[in-house]
């Protein structure tokens, strides 16, 4: 709600004004009667303006507070207006202003409620309350501590609003932010990995260098001694210098598709937050686990990560929300198979039949095409190479009328991982 105010300027206040206004105003209609309005509509009003312009609202509660000692009321519903304004300014006005709304509301309340105690107006004895001269001083102490205490409460809820709504953010946002830290993550890790490649094409290529320098200084001996043989020497040197030439070239183009940097592998731990995020994100996520794990390093690890995140990402890109998505890890001996189900198709026909919208069922076609098509793309293709570097395979399956399936199997992957 704090955010819908934030982001909505006068409308949300106003919504909100009108109905504290009509709910509790019609109220204290009937319990006091019609002079009531007039201190209602006064709170209503500070209630408008504590988001844009705080101290008007402050301001409003004071004169309403004059008007109910004015007019001899007694503590009517519409008070519980003053502490929704307090709690409004505490998350939306600046340091001074907070303070100065907090300490006002107390005083004039301290005031009103001086005034039902000594007053000659409105008095406890109107509220049914019988109070002798010896516990006035006892009945005004308590109730002047227990409305400092209310309207501190709800300051202290704007403040709360305000830390969620600036520096926690709402679930939706943290799920929004774990999904992007886990895409950084990954794209950290593939890029450790490029950097351990550029390092091996590096030492290969000094060593290329060295050799081209060597036999330039041999040719240059045996130009002088033995022409024949500088012939030969230079052409060695030469297929040397090409050679070294090609893996400049593969250093080139390695470091040139992207920044080098370090980061957080993301390991299959971080799966459980992922599926959390997704739920926050409005699917019904779950990850299952099967058999008994074995340990497996970082790059297999990450591996299966960036397999299922990419399945989950595809999910996101083509299912509504409401789709059923499970993660399923089955351990068996050596081998590994993973895989992620949707029923984004069934899901998509629900909610169309529920906006009456006709929806044509599947048929035998749909069933054989499902059988002999084969699923293929970008990311789908780099998921298979990754597999591979496991021994691994990756398969994507249509269920007519349910979804898909992203299917990764590893027979042999406790082997694979071990011999690495």
């Amino acid at each position: 709600m704090f955010r819908w105010i934030h982001e909505n300027f006068w409308l949300p206040t106003i919504y909100l004004a009108s109905s504290l206004f009509l709910f509790l105003g019609g109220v204290d209609l009937v319990l006091i009667g019609p002079k009531s309005l007039v201190a209602s509509s006064l709170y209503a009003a500070a209630v408008l303006f504590a988001r844009r312009l705080p101290a008007l609202s402050v301001l409003l509660v004071l004169i309403g507070e004059a008007a109910a000692i004015l007019l001899g009321l007694t503590p009517s519903a519409s008070s519980f207006a003053i502490a929704i304004s307090v709690l409004l300014i505490a998350a939306f006005a600046n340091r001074q202003t907070r303070f100065w709304a907090l300490g006002s509301s107390i005083f004039g309340a301290s005031v009103v409620i001086w005034f039902l105690t000594f007053g000659p107006f409105a008095s406890f004895e109107s509220l049914g309350i019988l109070v002798s001269e010896n516990q006035r001083p006892i009945a005004l102490s308590v109730a002047v501590v227990l409305t400092a205490g209310w309207l501190a409460l709800s300051w202290l809820l704007g403040r709360l609003a305000f830390v969620r709504m600036e520096h926690v953010g709402s679930p939706l946002d943290q799920a929004l932010t774990l999904l992007s830290q886990a895409r950084i993550n990954l794209e950290l890790a593939r890029q450790n990995e490029r950097l351990e490649i550029a390092k091996d094409l590096s030492e290969l290529l000094i060593q290329r260098v060295g050799a081209v320098l060597s036999l330039t200084e041999g040719g240059s001996y045996a130009v002088k001694q033995n022409p024949e043989v500088a012939s030969r020497v230079l052409s060695r040197a030469s297929d040397a210098a090409k050679a070294a030439q090609l893996e400049l070239r593969r250093l080139f183009e390695l470091l040139h598709t992207g920044a080098v940097a370090g980061g957080v592998t993301p390991r299959l731990a971080d799966l459980e937050a992922l599926v959390i995020a997704y739920r926050e994100l409005g699917y019904n996520a779950e990850l299952r686990t099967e058999g008994e794990p074995f340990q497996l390093d970082e790059g297999a690890e990450m591996c299966l990560y960036k397999i299922a995140f990419e399945s989950l990402e595809n999910v996101r890109k083509h299912a509504i929300r409401g789709t059923n998505v499970t993660i399923e890890f089955t351990w068996v001996g050596e081998g590994l198979q993973l895989m992620v189900k949707d029923n984004g198709i069934e899901a998509s026909n629900r909610s169309r039949i529920s906006l009456g919208e006709l929806v044509d069922g599947y048929g035998v076609e749909e069933d054989l095409e499902s059988l002999v098509q084969q699923i293929d793309g970008a990311t789908l293709n780099a998921m298979r190479e990754r597999a591979a570097l496991y021994e691994g395979n990756v398969e994507a399956t249509k269920a007519p009328g349910v979804g898909f399936t992203v299917a990764a199997m590893f027979p042999n992957l406790k082997t694979v991982v071990e011999s690495k």
